[in-house]
């Protein structure tokens, strides 16, 4: 699991490099570090991976989520979440010259858990119900090895007395037997950053999306 913070061991392991070639960089002001009360060097994962992009320096995949805001989004609606990404990309990339933005579907459950572990995504987007999960543990899953990945979860909310403004482009899938629906309270109790109630429109989405990811 990555760390909040780096120590220059960590760093040099984890990129190939000596220890020394690290504290170089941090002493002539290019690497962003702060020190800890023993005077050790910590340095956040997102400076890291800026700054082996700005040197092209080759990123390992477990930083790739700072600098390409990659997203992946889990249910069976493919059309939909299609057109989630599509309108995403588009905000993203307003007003940037580099908008390095990836999107990635997955229909089934254990797919996406593969493409999340080879490489952390800065947010998942998950459909409840899914098919031969457990949403909730899914989501502490995630949580509990990336812990920066942001996650957005959608389902039925019939607790809730009204829905967002637009809402009704997406037809929210049904639990299946031996499926008990989750409320949105359950999903953010579970580590979810943000549970929105369908149906809900894929601008909405996108927009809900952007702030964590822009």
């Amino acid at each position: 699991m990555l760390k909040d913070a780096l120590g220059t061991v960590e760093i040099a392991n984890l990129i190939g490099m000596s220890r020394i070639t690290v504290h170089g960089w941090i002493k002539k002001g290019e690497l962003k570090a702060s020190r800890t009360p023993g005077r050790h060097f910590r340095v956040a994962p997102a400076d890291l991976a800026a700054f082996l992009k700005e040197r092209g320096v080759a990123v390992p995949d477990v930083l790739r989520q700072f600098i390409e805001r990659r997203c992946v989004a889990i249910g069976s609606d493919q059309g939909y979440w299609l057109r989630v990404g599509q309108l995403l990309g588009q905000l993203l990339g307003q007003g940037r010259k580099d908008s390095s933005f990836s999107w990635e579907w997955r229909q089934s459950a254990l797919a996406a858990l593969m493409a999340i572990g080879a490489s952390p995504p800065q947010a998942v987007l998950l459909q409840a119900p899914l098919a031969g999960v457990n949403e909730c543990d899914m989501i502490r899953q995630i949580k509990e090895r990336f812990p920066q990945t942001r996650i957005v979860a959608l389902c039925p909310d019939k607790a809730l007395e009204t829905t967002l403004d637009g809402a009704g482009d997406s037809n929210p899938p049904e639990a299946g037997p031996g499926q008990r629906a989750l409320s949105l309270k359950e999903l953010k109790a579970a580590g979810a950053d943000e549970a929105l109630a369908m149906p809900v429109s894929p601008e909405d989405v996108a927009r809900r999306v952007r702030f964590f990811i822009q």
